[in-house]
C-alpha cells in the first residue's frame, strides 16, 4: 500500500510479487512508492482475517533504485510490464493503458521499459533481495557457462525466467538432456529431466 493520498486502485506491484505478505507497490498517478506488510489474524484454524497494512521504512537510495524497475500487473492471466514513468489519472485510464501494453515478462521487455542505471545499494533490505537477483540475472547471456544457467533456471524466483530465456536459444538442449538423464549423478539427472519437461524434449 502506498501512503500518497491517491486512489488505492491506481497502485501496481513493482516488477515482482514479493514473498510472504510483503508488498512493494507504486502509485501510477503520482509515482510514489510504498513497501508494506499485510497484517492478518487467525482466531480460528483456517479463518485468516485481513487487518491492514504495516508500512516498512526504506531509505531514499533504496526507494530510488527499486523505483527504477517496471511495474507489474496481469491481464487475462498473462503478466504485463508497465514502464516506471507511465502515469494515469483514474482507474479507467489505468485499465486502458494496461490493455495497450505488450504481454510478457522477459529480458527484452525489461530493457525496453527501463531498469535501474546501476547495481543495488548496499542497504537494500533482505526482503527486496529478489530485485538484486534479477539485476544480476540481466547479465546472463549466450556466453554464460551452462552450469550457471542451469543453477539459475532451476532456482525458485529471482532470475530463473531470464536463465530459461537464454537456455531456450541453445541448439543442444535435446542432446544435453539425453546425456544428463543417463548420468550416474543426481544433479545431472535432475538437470536432464528439467530440460525435458521445461522445453518439451523427448
Amino acid at each position: 500500500m502506498v501512503d500518497c493520498g491517491c486512489d488505492e486502485g491506481l497502485e501496481l506491484a513493482v516488477l515482482e510479487e514479493l514473498p510472504g505478505r510483503l508488498e512493494m507497490r507504486a502509485c501510477m498517478k503520482c509515482g510514489a512508492l510504498g513497501l508494506s506488510e499485510a497484517i492478518v489474524e487467525e482466531p480460528e484454524p483456517h479463518d485468516v482475517q485481513f487487518i491492514g497494512y504495516e508500512p516498512i521504512e526504506i531509505s531514499k537510495a533504496v526507494a530510488a533504485w527499486v523505483g527504477g524497475w517496471p511495474r507489474l500487473t496481469s491481464l487475462d492471466r498473462e503478466r504485463v510490464l508497465v514502464g516506471r514513468d507511465v502515469r494515469v489519472v483514474d482507474r479507467e485510464g489505468l485499465q486502458a493503458m494496461i490493455g495497450a501494453q505488450e504481454r510478457g515478462w522477459n529480458r527484452t521487455r525489461l530493457i525496453e521499459l527501463g531498469v535501474p542505471d546501476g547495481p543495488p545499494p548496499a542497504e537494500l533490505p533482505a526482503a527486496l533481495s529478489g530485485f538484486a537477483e534479477i539485476w544480476r540475472g540481466l547479465s546472463l547471456n549466450d556466453a554464460t557457462p551452462i552450469e550457471e544457467l542451469m543453477g539459475e533456471a532451476m532456482r525458485g524466483g529471482g532470475p530463473n525466467r531470464l536463465a530459461r530465456e537464454v537456455l531456450s536459444r541453445r541448439g543442444d538442449l535435446a542432446a544435453l538432456s539425453t546425456q544428463w538423464r543417463a548420468s550416474r549423478e543426481d544433479k545431472f539427472r535432475n538437470w536432464g529431466r528439467y530440460l525435458a519437461k521445461e522445453f518439451r524434449l523427448s
